[in-house]
């Protein structure tokens, strides 16, 4: 498991902001599962079998007797089979769930006619129910599919048949689809954040206030940090010490704001900034420092620096 995955999986392992998330992007914010009652579940789905699958984060919720277990799965990549992984994960644990309810009847002997016997389960008993959460963050719109039946290629004698075979639909949750309101945690600044991440100047305008109206723990920010896919953010925040957290955000946001102002400014003005870079790469080859130039990349804020040195 990569860095970003660790920080991302340990934020949502706190059952207050897991409810929370569950609660705001699936449930419109109604508040159905409660972190009183949530706990963590095992991560790691098996067969009797021996086949085995990792989900990213899993947690139960009682109600009174009964329990709901829900997972997320964190993608900031498409993944074009994501249907066929996650039925197949939610079938393992009623998998599980029909294993473990068979070894409890057949210890308590409660099990009569042959019908309970075949199947471990007593007539009229039910099963927990399972609901694992895509929550897909990646730059590139989702363009895989989201049912199984969507997957799925019947021939066309078939056709008119297609609601005989099992749909089995996936439960993508994207930024642009979250109301970031009907979140109680911080949860809320954190994908504000991340729905404004290609709105420079209102993602700047929105970090600038987080310090006098919202705070973000530590782990929030880190969260953000990968939600957003800014690895420097992520690298400074990390070297920093806790409480500096917020204003490494807000001085980072400002500088970076400015940067992308300038490069905006450069786009508009095309012929300006190309004049600019014949005049700097010109100076440049009269000091013999062109080589140094160019192994630095196409940064903005290094080219910046550039061409302020020789105040073009």
């Amino acid at each position: 498991m990569g860095k970003k995955d660790e920080i991302l999986n340990r934020y949502f392992c706190d059952s207050q902001r897991f409810c929370d998330f569950f609660n705001g992007a699936v449930f419109g914010g109604d508040q159905l599962l409660d972190p009183k009652d949530t706990v963590s579940c095992e991560t790691v789905c098996r067969t009797a079998g021996g086949l085995r699958r990792q989900r990213d984060v899993c947690m139960k919720t009682s109600y009174q007797g009964s329990y709901v277990i829900c997972a997320v799965e964190n993608q900031t990549d498409i993944h074009y089979g994501m249907v066929v992984r996650t039925m197949l994960m939610d079938a393992m644990e009623y998998d599980r769930q029909l294993t473990e309810r068979r070894r409890l009847h057949q210890r308590s002997g409660d099990l009569s006619g042959s019908a309970e016997y075949l199947s471990g389960l007593k007539k009229g008993e039910q099963l927990a129910p399972v609901l694992t959460l895509v929550f897909y963050y990646g730059e590139k719109p989702w363009d895989a599919s989201r049912s199984l039946r969507e997957l799925v290629k019947l021939p066309p004698q078939m056709e008119r048949y297609r609601s005989y075979f099992p749909d089995y639909p996936l439960l993508l949750v994207e930024p642009e689809q979250i109301n970031p309101q009907n979140f109680q945690t911080e949860w809320q600044p954190i994908l504000t954040m991340l729905k404004l991440r290609r709105q420079p100047e209102e993602f700047l305008r929105y970090a600038r206030s987080l310090g006098e109206d919202q705070r973000i723990s530590p782990e929030g920010l880190l969260t953000a940090a990968v939600l957003t896919e800014d690895d420097r953010l992520l690298e400074l925040l990390t070297q920093e010490k806790e409480e500096r957290g917020m204003n490494v955000l807000s001085d980072y946001m400002i500088e970076k704001g400015k940067m992308e102002g300038l490069e905006t400014g450069r786009k508009e003005g095309l012929e300006t900034g190309e004049q600019h870079m014949i005049s700097l790469i010109r100076c440049l080859q009269a000091e013999n420092r062109l080589e140094e130039f160019l192994a630095e990349g196409d940064d903005p804020q290094k080219r910046a620096r550039w061409l302020k040195e020789y105040g073009i």
